[in-house]
């Protein structure tokens, strides 16, 4: 794992709290898909790039392998132009295959080594963006701290 490149993830996601007109952005739901309408209680958050990104597609934001496209969604650039969102955060952030699991994927998505269940119940019952922020936050903390074992 790159603690350097993890921790600068940290820091966009605390950026992104700051900003009403992004912070709608993020959903763990999608990796930089093109926003299409209200996601639950966030009906008010539409994001004014009008794209969604999850950990995954904000850490190809952050290093520069994709960028927003102008309808919304993440266009990935140069060498990553053809390959999958989860391959080039994974290759980014210097994570093994169970790492990205743990940190790109819910356990009720059907991984066993997805994201420990509290944080996941923690995002679910999360009633806004900032909220869900949090606890992703929360969540990239916590993998450091366990060396991308939890």
């Amino acid at each position: 794992m790159n603690l350097e490149n993890m921790q600068a993830l940290v820091k966009r996601l605390r950026k992104l709290k700051k900003f009403k007109k992004k912070r709608g952005r993020f959903n763990m739901e999608h990796f930089g898909s093109r926003w299409y309408g209200s996601i639950g209680a966030l009906k008010d958050e539409k994001p004014v790039c009008r794209t969604q990104a999850c950990l995954a597609g904000e850490a190809i934001l952050e290093f520069g392998a994709g960028v927003i496209a102008k309808g919304g969604g993440i266009d990935l650039v140069g060498e990553h132009r053809d390959s999958p969102m989860p391959i080039v955060a994974q290759s980014l952030l210097d994570l093994d295959n169970d790492q990205a699991t743990r940190l790109f994927y819910f356990r009720s998505w059907g991984y066993e080594n997805g994201w420990p269940r509290e944080f996941e119940i923690r995002y679910r019952a999360a009633k806004t963006a900032t909220g869900r922020l949090n606890v992703a936050i929360a969540r990239v903390k916590h993998f450091i701290k366990t060396d991308g074992e939890e």
